[in-house]
């Protein structure tokens, strides 16, 4: 997910996935990146966030804010370490150890060590802000860092898994 949002709109909808909607008006148009061009002229930090790990099955990478790793990147086009982050409302200030190449990089660890204790599963409210430059961007990420529980069913000599007949055992 990377989320860009003008310093002029909130996008109170719901938003999942890829959305450069930056006027909050539910389609992505050429006004969205001309509002990112004109706060950039503003001297109006913009910042762009995503989960550094938006899991999907296999090696896929999805923009839907579910994840089993918190972990977050957040670039910002001036006062990166000015940036202030809050998880629930709970707030961190000082996170310039965190930049690494011109980015905040948080990893689950990391962003569990920052809240004293592990994110538990659930939904999350994020929000990236530059204090005085009137620039933020706010989202939720769904957790899920627990394991399906995968269950084999035994019928006479075969087995069933997710409903497909592997055949008689022995064969």
């Amino acid at each position: 997910m990377i989320a860009y949002l003008s310093a002029r709109s909130t996008n109170s909808a719901p938003n999942p996935g890829f959305f450069p909607d930056v006027s909050g008006n539910g389609t992505v148009t050429p006004l969205d990146p001309l509002l990112i061009l004109n706060q950039l002229h503003l001297g109006i930090p913009t910042i762009a966030s995503r989960l550094a790990n938006d899991s999907s099955f296999g090696d896929a990478s999805n923009f839907d804010l579910l994840t089993n790793d918190p972990g977050i990147e957040v670039w910002s086009s001036d006062f990166l370490d000015e940036l202030e982050m809050s998880i629930n409302g709970q707030r961190f200030t000082d996170l310039d150890a965190y930049i690494v190449d011109d980015a905040l990089r948080l990893s689950a660890g990391q962003i569990d060590a920052l809240l004293g204790s592990e994110l538990p599963d659930g939904v999350h409210q994020v929000q990236l802000e530059v204090p005085g430059k009137v620039s933020a961007v706010s989202f939720q990420i769904t957790l899920d860092r627990t394991a399906p529980v995968v269950t084999l069913e035994s019928g006479g000599n075969s087995f069933k898994l997710k409903q497909r007949q592997l055949g008689p055992c022995g064969e």
